[in-house]
């Protein structure tokens, strides 16, 4: 076999295709144009039982989804450390590793007077 194995995908594909399985899953519920404004405090005051949400471009107000496990994925804009302060809890301690790793994608289109059979184009960086 020549060259190295490899697979790529669109980001749109990607997300659509995790979204769709999570969904799939019976014990995770899907909210799409809903925006978590907060952390809900445990009862005991230690941890964190649930989110405040709302509807993005809705009047409605704020309603809260208890849960038993909350897990935070919004990458480098969370918003988690100004929700923990709001808790009076302190914010976790972070370590930032930079795994000089970076990815790009870019639509080209094929020259009209060239009938190459492929299909896609990947440029490997040389390195240093």
């Amino acid at each position: 076999m020549r060259g190295t194995p490899y697979l790529s995908v669109l980001r749109e594909l990607l997300d659509t295709t995790l979204r769709r399985r999570i969904a799939d899953r019976s014990a995770v519920t899907v909210l799409p144009r809903h925006e978590v404004s907060g952390l809900v405090a445990a009862s005991a005051g230690r941890g964190v039982e649930g989110v405040r949400l709302h509807e993005r471009g809705a009047d409605g107000g704020e309603f809260t989804i208890r849960a038993g496990l909350v897990v935070v994925a919004g990458g480098r804009s969370s918003r988690t450390a100004d929700w923990l302060d709001e808790l009076g809890s302190p914010a976790p301690v972070t370590e930032r590793i930079d795994a000089r790793l970076g990815y790009s994608s870019r639509y080209y289109r094929r020259p009209a007077d060239r009938a190459a059979p492929w299909k896609a184009m990947c440029r490997r960086d040389p390195g240093p």
